[in-house]
């Protein structure tokens, strides 16, 4: 490999750059060419003073020194010559694999980034400097190079220091944090919120935020910020350093006890000195440039010029520019789609799903000794076989909590950390309070939120869509969306056109952020007040209260125009699901489990004709329960999890319709 060392700049003159090559010449015997840049009569003064003569080493002449002085930009303006960016046009054309330079870092950022160009699908490059703890390293960056940075710039920070953690430095699956004021999630600002999430969809050991006293504690291997605060983070660890050296040095000096003493500590303190000593580290690579570039401290001598050779020579083994580029493309696809779904920020997930049915059976065989209907009747007109009946005393509040408690077992949920309960039903214990108080205070989520929505069949994907927006507002971290129905106590058992439709029972799902997935893509939903007398109950409200009259006339119970509900079922649920698939771009072939509302056999088959959707795509367990309105797709998803149909990272499509008329979509990566 071929090294190209900008000579002039620092603060020691190039004699130390001169040793310091011929000790990186003398270590490593596959450096194949070393050139020299800068003003000739002093480099080869400094060569014959150090007796460095080597066939590896050439001289290319500069007529110009870019000083800390001068600006940044004037390596490209006004001092073209200056050995800074002939030895960066070098590597450009070819000549040099590796550049070398303790010159001015704004200036070497600015003609790096212009002369080589940053790597494929790189927004910045950054500065990486390996600092010391206790046990090992950690990898900061940006040091310096970008002191504004947006989120993605944060993000591909994180990246690009992963690989050289994993790669330099030897942790196999580096721990990667982004530096801020605290851990919690409300803590950071604007950047640093938006970058955390986007890491969070990455293919990162990614552990949110670090605090200042993680760095040295070994609790992280690649520490992430924007070049502003970077750079203060590294004066001041210098700047501690050199101060507890210098107490050091006072105090066991300051009497011949402790001298003594130091005398005895001798072999202790040397390691200690050696492990803070930052020319064994060399220099700082420029993660993200089409070339390799280290930047060496301006103070750096003779052993610190050594050491960012064999760093250079290092990254170049590593095919670290190569790994990077993979790794990148690797985030831009799946940062795409993200995008391609809508999200901006948080991403919400179902992390666990529970449901409950009660213990009661009843058949179409019991049915026929009820009403005048029989199985073949119901199985060829709704493909429903039998469904499950509640008990006289136990109510809607009590299979919610029951489908609670089972998704907070599986997801290992505490009572505690539920933020917020959310019931969707038509069938609440009592017009007020919400069945979601009485939820809150049979499971003891009391620290908890609580209310119920009512959107009849329709209501859980209206409830996961509500809830969603609370995680990914930050507003809360877990929600718990429940659809349960008691429609036992609603059905005319005197109707054979209704009562052999419906249902009881409930399913649960837990709603946070989960690290590395997206979720809820999206959820389509709609309303058509004008077809609301299609399926209504009449009466108990406030336009028909319970009376007499209303009693015998049976208004309290539910009632369905079996017709044209079927028509407009069919087209609703088509049309929502049809949009939740454009807005993720997906077509159904995608889809590897199709969940739609469990209401009739005969609407399930045509929803996924029109759809296209093969039979083994959809899950059906209508045929078991019958319509449980807004527990229907809860449970459906409950039992598609159990059964292993749903695995982790598949693509899943959910579709209601219901009373109001209601209907929604939603699309989902489990």
């Amino acid at each position: 490999m071929r090294i190209v060392v900008d000579v002039m700049g620092g603060d020691h003159g190039c004699e130390v750059v001169i040793e310091g090559v011929k000790i990186a010449l003398h270590a490593c015997n596959k450096i194949s060419g070393l050139c020299l840049v800068g003003d000739e009569a002093q480099i080869r003064a400094a060569m014959t003073e150090a007796r460095l003569q080597d066939d590896r080493v050439k001289i290319v002449h500069a007529t110009e020194v870019l000083t800390m002085e001068d600006k940044p930009l004037d390596v490209l303006r006004k001092k073209k010559d200056c050995s800074m960016a002939r030895a960066l046009e070098l590597v450009k054309q070819g000549q040099g694999d590796a550049m070398i330079s303790r010159g001015n870092t704004g200036g070497l950022m600015a003609a790096a980034t212009v002369k080589l160009r940053p790597l494929e699908n790189v927004e910045r490059p950054a500065i990486a400097t390996v600092l010391p703890t206790p046990q090992k390293y950690f990898l900061l960056l940006d040091a310096g190079a970008n002191a504004e940075c947006r989120p993605l710039h944060l993000a591909q920070f994180a990246i690009m220091g992963s690989v050289y953690s994993r790669e330099i430095l030897g942790n196999a699956n580096p721990r990667v944090g982004i530096l801020s004021n605290g851990k919690e999630e409300m803590k950071g600002n604007d950047l640093t919120r938006e970058a955390v999430e986007l890491c969070r969809q990455l293919d990162l050991n990614f552990l949110g935020y670090v605090e200042g006293h993680d760095l040295f504690e070994d609790q992280v291997d690649v520490v992430v910020s924007d070049g502003f605060i970077g750079n203060i983070v590294l004066k001041t660890c210098e700047s501690m350093g050199k101060a507890i050296r210098v107490m050091l040095e006072t105090e066991l000096t300051r009497n011949p006890l402790r001298k003594f003493g130091a005398a005895l500590a001798y072999g202790g303190l040397r390691s200690i000195k050696r492990r803070m000593n930052a020319d064994n580290y060399g220099g700082a690579p420029l993660l993200g440039l089409n070339g390799t570039v280290i930047k060496a401290h301006g103070s750096a001598r003779a052993l610190a010029i050594k050491n960012a050779i064999r760093v250079g020579t290092e990254t170049i083994q590593h095919s670290i520019n190569r790994l990077i580029t993979q790794e990148i493309a690797r985030a831009k696809e799946r940062l795409a789609t993200g995008a391609k779904h809508g999200f901006r920020g948080r991403t919400c997930s179902i992390t666990a799903v529970g449901s409950y049915v009660p213990e009661k059976i009843l058949t179409n065989a019991d049915l026929e000794r009820m009403v005048d209907t029989s199985d073949e009747w119901i199985t060829t007109r709704t493909g429903i076989k039998q469904r499950r009946i509640a008990a006289a005393n136990e109510h809607t509040s009590h299979m919610a909590a029951k489908a609670a408690l089972r998704a907070m077992a599986k997801g290992g949920i505490s009572p505690e950390q539920i933020d917020l309960i959310i019931v969707a039903t038509i069938t609440p214990d009592m017009p007020f309070p919400a069945t979601a108080c009485l939820v809150q205070q049979q499971i003891g989520a009391y620290r908890a939120a609580a209310f119920d929505i009512e959107a009849a069949c329709s209501g859980f994907i209206y409830a996961l869509e509500i809830g969603q927006q609370f995680i990914m507002s930050r507003t809360y971290d877990t929600v718990l969306v429940i659809g349960a129905e008691k429609l036992s106590a609603i059905v005319d058992w005197t109707d054979r056109n209704t009562c052999v439709l419906f249902g009881d029972g409930s399913g649960a799902a837990i709603l946070q952020s989960r690290p590395k997935a997206h979720g809820l893509l999206t959820a389509c939903m709609g309303a058509d007040g004008n077809k609301a007398d299609l399926l209504s109950m009449p009466g108990g409200g406030c336009r028909c209260p319970a009376t007499a009259d209303s009693v015998s006339a049976r208004l309290h119970f539910l009632r369905m125009e079996g017709k044209e509900t079927f028509k407009n079922a069919v087209n609703a649920m088509y049309t929502a699901a049809q949009e939740s698939l454009r807005r993720c771009e997906l077509c159904i072939s995608r889809i590897k489990c199709v969940i739609p509302h469990q209401a009739n056999q005969r609407i399930i088959e045509a929803v996924g004709e029109r759809l296209g959707a093969k039979p083994e795509q959809v899950f059906v367990n209508l045929d078991r329960y019958g319509n449980t309105s807004a527990a229907s797709v809860a449970i459906a998803l409950d039992e598609a999890v159990e059964s292993g149909r749903i695995q982790r990272g598949d693509l899943i499509l959910l579709m209601v319709f219901g009373a109001g008329l209601t209907w929604g979509a939603a699309v989902i990566e489990w």
